[in-house]
Order: C-alpha cells, then sequence, then structure tokens
C-alpha cells in the first residue's frame, strides 16, 4: 500500500500550526487511512478526498438528492438497465490533463476488476456488464439487472474520478478535479491540501488545507482555545458547551447519514447464541444511555438506518430494558469463567470512551467482566479484520438509500459485514428491493427486512450522530456534507 509521502516535517522539526495566508487548519483525532478512492472505508480518508476529487454526481446538501456534477444530466433506457451519462467538458485534473469519458471508464474498470477495491460495492461490481465511451463527452454503463438504487450509490467516494492510469502509479498520487489538489502528507501527523488554480466553476478562495492530527481532546480545544487551529469536530457536550462560550467561534450543525452501532462476533461461542445478543440488547437503556452520554449531539435510533434515510412504518418492538432478566440469562448459559469479554473502540473521542466505560459498568452489573479497550482507528480496524474481538463500537456512513447500508453491513459479501451475519431470507429480499423502481413497493420491501435484522440481532442499533463543527469566525460559507464531513470548496477567510 504505497502513499506519497512528499515532505517529512520532521526533518525540520516543524509542524504547521497556522494556515499561510488565506489557509485553515483542521485539527481532527485520527488520520485517513488512504487517499485512494476505490479503498476508502473511513470518515477521515473521505473528507479529505471529497475536496481533491469528483465523481459523476453527488449530494445536494439539504435535500440529500442527487445532483449533477462531473455528469452534467444522464438518461435511463427503457430496459432500465443502460445508462447514459452527458459529462461536462473543459474540465482538467490538477496534473493538468483534460477530463473525458476515458477516465470515467478507467475508474469504473478498476472498481470492477480490482478485488480489494469493489469489495464494497460488490453488488455494483456484479451488476456492470459493460462500460462503452461513446465519445470524449459521453459513457455507456450497461447493468445486467435493473438497480435501483444506482444513481444514488455513484455519490460514495469509492466512485470518485481517478486519471486514467492513476492506480497503477506506485506510490499512488492524489489527482482529481476538485478545488484542492494534494501537496504533502506525513501519516500521523498532517496532510496538506492546496488551491486548484484549475477548478472549473467558482474560484476557490482558500489557499491551503492543514489537516492535522491531534489525538488528545483537551489539546485540541487548547489549540482551537488560542487560535492555534481553526477547526474542529466536537465530540462532547462538555466541548460544545466550553467551544460556544467562546467569542471567537461559531458552531455550524447538520444531522449526519450515519449510524452507530454495538456489533457482536458472531463467530464465537457466546454470541452465536441468540439468547445471549438478546440478553445483552435488554441490559441497555439506550434511551438513557445516548442521552446522557451525547445529549443533542445524537438521536437514539432502532434500526441500522439513518432517520433521514426512511422512516420506520411500525416499532420495530424492541425488547424492553431489564437487566435482571438478562443477568439470569447470562448466569445461566454461562460458567463463571465464560463471562469475560473484550470490546473494542477508537480512541480520541471522549464520548465514545464514555459510551463504552458505561457499557463496561452496566455489565459489572450482570456479573459480565467487560474489558474495554481503546485504539487509533487502523488499530480496531485491524483487530476486526482479524476477528480479535468479542464486541466493537462502530460507525457507518452511506449515501442515502437503504439498500447502501444493508447491504454491505448485513449480507456475507458485504466489506463491512464485521460481525459475520449471514442470513439467506435477508439477501433474497435485499436482491428483490435492489431492482424495484417503485419507491412505495422499496420500502415496503425495507421495512422487512428491518423486521429481519431486529429478529436476528446482529448488532444494537445505538444512535445517529449530528454533526457539529467548531469555526473560527474568520472562515466564511464552510459546507457540511451529508456524510458528516467538511467541504471547503465555498470557504473564505472573512
Amino acid at each position: 500500500m504505497g502513499y506519497l509521502l512528499l515532505l517529512f516535517f520532521s526533518l525540520s522539526g516543524v509542524i504547521p500550526v497556522m494556515g499561510e495566508g488565506d489557509g485553515v487548519v483542521y485539527e481532527r483525532s485520527n488520520d485517513s487511512l488512504t487517499l485512494q478512492p476505490a479503498k476508502i472505508r473511513d470518515v477521515y480518508s473521505a473528507e479529505v478526498a471529497f475536496n481533491i476529487y469528483q465523481g459523476l454526481v453527488d449530494l445536494d446538501h439539504r435535500t440529500l438528492q442527487v445532483r449533477p456534477c462531473l455528469a452534467e444530466k444522464w438518461e435511463i433506457l427503457n430496459d432500465s438497465k443502460t445508462w447514459i451519462f452527458h459529462l461536462r467538458e473543459g474540465i482538467c485534473f490538477h496534473n493538468g490533463r483534460e477530463f473525458s469519458a476515458e477516465d470515467v471508464r478507467y475508474t469504473f474498470s478498476h472498481l470492477i476488476t480490482d478485488r480489494e477495491s469493489s469489495r464494497k460495492f460488490y453488488m455494483v461490481k456484479n451488476l456492470i456488464e459493460g462500460i462503452r465511451v461513446m465519445a470524449p463527452d459521453r459513457i455507456e454503463i450497461r447493468l445486467n439487472a435493473p438497480y435501483a438504487p444506482f444513481l444514488t450509490a455513484l455519490t460514495d467516494p469509492s466512485f470518485l474520478i481517478v486519471p486514467r492510469g492513476g492506480y497503477e502509479q506506485k506510490p499512488f498520487l492524489p489527482v482529481g478535479t476538485g478545488p484542492f489538489a494534494f501537496q504533502e502528507w506525513e501519516r500521523g501527523k498532517v496532510l496538506i491540501l492546496k488551491k486548484n488554480p484549475r477548478f472549473h466553476d467558482a474560484p476557490v478562495r482558500l489557499e491551503n488545507i492543514i489537516y492535522r492530527v491531534q489525538p488528545d481532546g483537551y489539546s485540541r480545544l487548547l489549540h482551537i482555545k488560542n487560535q492555534d487551529s481553526d477547526l474542529l469536530v466536537i465530540r462532547s457536550k462538555a466541548e460544545e458547551d466550553t467551544l460556544a462560550s467562546m467569542p471567537h467561534i461559531r458552531i455550524v450543525k447538520n444531522q449526519k447519514l450515519q449510524i452507530n452501532y454495538l456489533g457482536f462476533n458472531l463467530k464465537t461461542s457466546a454470541f452465536a447464541d441468540l439468547r445471549l445478543r438478546k440478553a445483552f440488547a435488554r441490559s441497555i437503556n439506550k434511551e438513557q444511555l445516548v442521552r446522557f452520554v451525547f445529549q443533542d449531539l445524537a438521536l437514539p435510533i432502532s434500526a441500522p438506518l439513518p432517520p433521514s434515510v426512511m422512516d420506520l412504518r411500525e416499532e420495530l418492538g424492541e425488547d424492553r430494558y431489564d437487566i435482571e432478566a438478562a443477568r439470569g440469562v447470562f448466569h445461566q448459559l454461562l460458567t463463571p469463567g465464560e463471562r469475560t469479554f473484550r470490546l473494542i473502540y477508537a480512541s480520541g473521542n471522549h464520548s465514545l470512551k464514555e459510551l463504552a466505560g458505561r457499557l463496561s459498568a452496566n455489565s459489572a452489573r450482570m456479573g459480565i467482566n467487560l474489558q474495554v479497550t481503546g485504539a487509533p482507528f487502523p488499530e480496531v480496524i485491524r483487530r476486526i479484520e482479524k476477528r480479535d474481538f468479542d464486541l466493537f463500537l462502530l460507525g457507518y456512513s452511506s449515501s442515502p438509500d437503504p439498500d447502501l447500508y444493508l447491504t454491505p453491513n448485513f449480507t456475507p459479501e458485504g466489506r463491512f459485514n464485521h460481525t459475520g451475519y449471514e442470513n439467506p431470507k435477508l439477501g433474497k429480499l435485499l436482491d428483490r428491493a435492489r431492482a424495484e423502481f417503485d419507491e412505495d413497493q422499496r420500502e415496503s420491501l425495507y421495512q422487512q427486512a428491518l423486521q429481519f435484522l431486529h429478529r436476528d440481532l446482529p448488532c444494537i442499533p445505538l444512535y445517529s450522530e449530528r454533526c457539529f463543527v467548531a469555526c473560527n469566525r474568520r472562515i466564511e460559507n464552510l459546507q457540511l456534507h451529508p456524510f458528516g464531513i467538511i467541504l471547503f470548496r465555498d470557504a473564505r477567510i472573512r
């Protein structure tokens, strides 16, 4: 896995503190894992990529509707399987090469043929039958079956357009058509983007963006207080209250297309048992827990979908909170030596740490020893992939269609199926829903799918976050993407 590291700041002993001229410093708890769009699986990578690259389409930040981007328009033929995209002309990549349909063909072909890259959207990979360049500004994508969420799926960072030949470069060079170009990256410390003078839309006002890693929450607060940084994502109500009192800070908010859940390792003997999963769920007073830890920073959820994606027609009938009944199940089914479990979560987030601690204290009331470990996000992902855990706390964000949450997380082929859940009946139901273009019929099918997941309980949906960003008042026109990431395209220094 090669990443371009053009400058190692440690050679001079200096880490950038403030943006130079009309630049900004965004301090965050974790670094990006990759800048290759096809491999992105985390918000820290996506929030940088969306400022470098563009896709054929993107999301309107207010309505969540798909809108044109590199494609100015599209059409779907009567067979519901053939999509023709008409591309914008006169657009150049950061390296000066002109964007054309060949770059779209290359990007999609890479997703199809590269085994690692295509795991998240394997359903799109399996559906694409052919890609034909019709003209430099027109491309045809043929599917082997109707796929209703196709356009919405294309708003995911996996489908951001890379210039032809880009994925073969070693090390990989992040080159896109977006408002900012890659400049420098020292892994684990700082990543810098610079203004793209060739950007095809309104002129970019910021000279550079410095993404600086600071795992310690108190240090992040101190830096923005002292104006050594400009931006941070608020992680707790205490942080919000502290920052709101600072006269040079304003707080920007929106609801994320995101869910957070407690996942079980269904490959362990304990949590392969549905009775123990149900008992663990009954031991959690979700409403009280989420509101106590997050207050207005998150909403409790009962299904693994963001509230803005689909309304539940019927309550799922969550098991009533009863910690004594849960305790009885654990003591009946497990010996004392079997009542120790390992919970992992990503460090650097005060609220997540508090949530994990409260789950541990709650488990102790049942006679369960829940050993909690916070680790850097890459280490959490590594342990999950090695199945070195019993439970985990994790979030997931995607484009606003139920299929883009349920299929990747709850089918055997799904890249984000960290629990190891399998249910062939659910898979068939999701197959039907993907091929259905009638919105009412699709919603009915997904309501049934949610009932399956509620009964089988591979995870406990906990909350959907609202994105709160503390921003120095010198910065104007900051935008928040529905994925909960900061877009700097229209931002400027006052």
